[in-house]
């Protein structure tokens, strides 16, 4: 499922042109928003006749994200910026449009997996990522681990954590609480599911979620994040280790470099590794 009219149709609004791929100038990855955290904005440099700009440019962003959520993490930082912009903001607006312009063919990937319907989820979070020391939270989800994600959010924690682990127990509560939505929908459907696998790359948030670890540490931990505790123990889901580069759901976490972002999209738009191999061997 992709949108090549309509990331032309941006390219033709902004006045873009897919970049040739061999030269050193093209935009081969969002880029990072420099100014996403309002809280060390200057003042002095808010221009408020870009508001309008930006947000028709955030907004139209914002709809190529159904299938491209490789951008996902980067618009939705942007998105921060539209009451009080600054020139930077719209500028890299701009580079995020233009990395779909010169990736439009790029989709999400549905296949059937060699296991039938079987539901499959990430849940990773980066913490204190986020102004005021909120952390962020990125989970996907597949019918199938190699197929492309069907959901995918990136989103800011709604409390403080004061640990890596705890910032981990809330994206993967968070993700849990979708994994149950979709057995239900699967189960109704005729499609009964075995315990779900849900990746992690926090050993720590994996032993909380099994009922092993010290509970000492984690006993201040609100009631609610303890949902995947009970799903865990009523065998309705197995979280498991997965290292960090193999994780899918880092890329909703933060904005990542180019070529870890290259490897990021092909998995979650399940576009084939096939293509990063060629890319590489440039």
């Amino acid at each position: 499922i992709s949108q090549p009219g309509y990331i032309a149709q941006i390219g033709t609004t902004y006045n873009l042109v897919a970049q040739v791929e061999d030269d050193p100038n093209c935009v081969r990855a969002p880029g990072v928003p420099r100014n996403a955290d309002m809280q060390v904005r200057d003042a002095t440099t808010i221009d408020m006749t870009l508001v309008t700009p930006i947000r028709k440019l955030i907004g139209t962003l914002q709809y190529a994200c159904f299938t491209r959520i490789d951008v996902a993490t980067e618009v939705n930082k942007l998105a921060k910026t539209m009451n009080k912009p600054i020139q930077e903001d719209y500028d890299d607006a701009i580079q995020v449009a233009q990395y779909l312009v010169n990736t439009p063919t790029y989709g999400v990937v549905f296949r059937t997996s060699e296991d039938g319907v079987r539901l499959v989820a990430w849940a990773d979070a980066s913490f204190e990522a986020e102004g005021e020391g909120y952390s962020r939270s990125g989970i996907c989800f597949s019918i199938g681990e190699d197929s492309g994600a069907f959901l995918a959010k990136s989103f800011t924690q709604f409390n403080r954590s004061l640990s890596t682990q705890e910032s981990e127990i809330q994206a993967l509560s968070e993700a849990v609480r979708y994994v149950m939505y979709f057995r239900y929908i699967l189960e109704d459907a005729g499609f009964p599911q075995d315990p779900t696998t849900v990746f992690e790359d926090n050993n720590a948030a994996i032993s909380f979620t099994k009922g092993q670890g010290d509970y000492g540490r984690t006993k201040h931990i609100a009631r609610h994040y303890r949902y995947s505790v009970d799903r865990q123990t009523a065998n309705e889901i197995d979280v498991i280790r997965i290292d960090t580069e193999d994780q899918r759901a880092d890329q909703f976490t933060k904005v990542l470099d180019v070529s870890t972002h290259a490897k990021a999209t092909y998995a979650n738009l399940n576009l084939g590794y096939e293509i990063l191999d060629h890319e590489n061997s440039k």
